[in-house]
């Protein structure tokens, strides 16, 4: 335990002159006092006649408005780490639709496993990718986090980033890394970080990355996971294409070996599928529901469009931060309903002799 020593400030009371035992106050007669004492002294305080007893000082924790039994019975994790205020987007992803009809302060805790991702490599390919000398990948021997190698023209080139390795796009390699494995913003910031740099988001590069990967021998395949934040438009007839169908047999390869892809859908923030000039037509598919990646499917999101999905593995249930909830069910805290009523899938309190019961 550290001990910290205070100059110059005026006690309530008098202390006496040691940092390492002194009394608090007493109470009819009996007297109580705080020390910092080794396992062998607190053995010799015990024996001494005129002490009642010397023990641990017991510390409490703050009434929480979230129930940890509830979100490991839920999650199956066999411990959860609760950061408090976290980044939007870590609140966000960990908790069911926030409705406040249901819930009445939003939740902006981060509930995650114990685990964080230990062992996990995670493959970031991006372009500006530089994640070496960033705060939120501090130096450590828990983890590994490199500029692993740059793909320049389809060729793999072994060194850290450099800013000639292509057109700069404002960090969003180095961003997106920070997401993912960051040490306060990321997902899982036990997870090992590889970052690959892209000159460009070509399709040959992507093939090389996988197919240098697959013949690295330090590449465990069953504890991968790579993210390509980018995206675009195709002709509705590329899936047939042999170097689509090519690619898609080494993403199925590396798949069935238990590697997880991760993709983004819908990141430049319009409705495609409302826009005149992107109807669908037979040259070509615009859709903005979702990547399908084998291993991952992540889903486009419209403001305030219902079908929005998150795909969460871990805790479901929405708390409340002042502990209000106006209905009921996984969207307000798991709360019951009243007597003789059920609760619907959307929260709401019905006669049990409804259909919707």
């Amino acid at each position: 335990m550290m001990i910290i020593i205070l100059d110059d400030v005026e006690y309530v009371r008098d202390y006496g002159d040691s940092n390492l035992d002194y009394p608090i106050g007493s109470f009819k007669e009996k007297t109580i006092l705080l020390a910092f004492l080794s396992s062998k002294l607190v053995k010799v305080v015990k024996s001494l006649s005129y002490v009642i007893d010397c023990d641990v000082d017991m510390k409490f924790e703050p009434a929480a408005y979230y129930n940890k039994n509830e979100i490991l019975e839920e999650t199956k994790w066999d411990n959860v780490i609760v950061r408090n205020d976290a980044k939007f987007h870590l609140s966000l992803i960990f908790q069911g639709k926030f409705d406040p009809n249901l819930v009445s302060q939003y939740d902006t805790n981060f509930y995650y496993p114990s685990s964080a991702g230990k062992d996990i490599d995670i493959y970031i390919l991006d372009e500006s990718l530089n994640i070496e000398n960033q705060d939120e990948f501090p130096k450590t021997n828990e983890r590994i986090v490199e500029n692993k190698f740059n793909i320049i023209r389809s060729r793999a080139v072994y060194g850290g980033y450099n800013p000639e390795y292509g057109i700069p796009k404002k960090s969003h390699g180095a961003t997106v890394a920070m997401v993912a494995g960051g040490l306060t913003t990321g997902v899982a910031n036990k997870a090992n970080i590889h970052g690959i740099h892209l000159d460009d988001y070509a399709t040959s590069n992507l093939f090389s990355v996988l197919l240098n990967l697959i013949n690295d021998p330090l590449f465990k395949p069953n504890k991968s996971v790579f993210n390509m934040s980018f995206g675009g438009y195709n002709p509705i007839n590329y899936r047939t294409k042999p170097s689509v169908q090519l690619f898609q047999e080494i993403v199925n390869y590396l798949s069935n070996e238990g590697s997880i892809f991760v993709a983004a859908a819908g990141n430049d923030k319009t409705p495609e599928k409302n826009q005149d000039e992107f109807q669908n037509t037979n040259e070509r598919i615009v859709e903005n529901k979702f990547s399908i990646i084998k291993g991952q499917a992540v889903y486009g999101i419209e403001k305030d469009d219902p079908s929005n999905v998150f795909l969460n593995n871990g805790k479901r249930v929405v708390y409340s931060k002042d502990n209000i909830y106006n209905r009921c069910g996984i969207h307000a805290g798991n709360k019951g309903c009243p007597s003789n009523q059920c609760c619907s899938i959307d929260g709401k309190y019905n006669n049990k002799n409804r259909d919707i019961c």
